[in-house]
């Protein structure tokens, strides 16, 4: 056996002697992984708590650690806590709209509006416009 590991992390400052067990230590902690349960309640991530939004459900399609759909379900998580859930969006063609929603599923968890390229700012204000007349104009920002 070569020479025990350092105790990095929180409680280092008090290692263990020689032959005592050291408490694991886990550090992947802004998911549901064993690692956040075991963080005091002030010491975990939001993305930890089992009442945060999550917009953006699996079965999508990104790939692998893709940086534009984690950016894109925070956003979206943040408007949906704003919003008290009453939230439409609208997107335009693009990578995001190709892995999300492809035709007839999606993998979104709020009403998601495909457009095409250089149209969507009127299709928003085409929501807002039928909102208005359903009397519905409280939701609309």
């Amino acid at each position: 056996m070569g020479a025990p590991l350092p105790v990095t992390g929180p409680g280092a400052e008090n290692p263990p002697e020689a032959g005592d067990t050291a408490p694991g230590k886990f550090y992947q902690t802004g998911t549901f992984t064993v690692g956040n349960r075991l963080l005091a309640p002030q010491d975990r991530s939001v993305q930890s708590s089992v009442t945060r939004d999550n917009s953006l459900n699996s079965g999508h399609r990104a790939c692998q650690g893709c940086g534009e759909a984690l950016g894109a379900r925070y956003a979206v998580d943040a408007a949906m806590r704003a919003t008290g859930g009453k939230l439409i969006a609208a997107n335009a063609t693009g990578c995001l709209e190709v892995f999300s929603t492809p035709y007839p599923e999606t993998s979104w968890q709020l009403p998601w509006i495909h457009s095409l390229f250089g149209n969507v700012a009127a299709v928003g204000t085409g929501i807002a416009a039928a909102l208005k007349v359903k009397g519905k104009a409280a939701t609309c920002a």
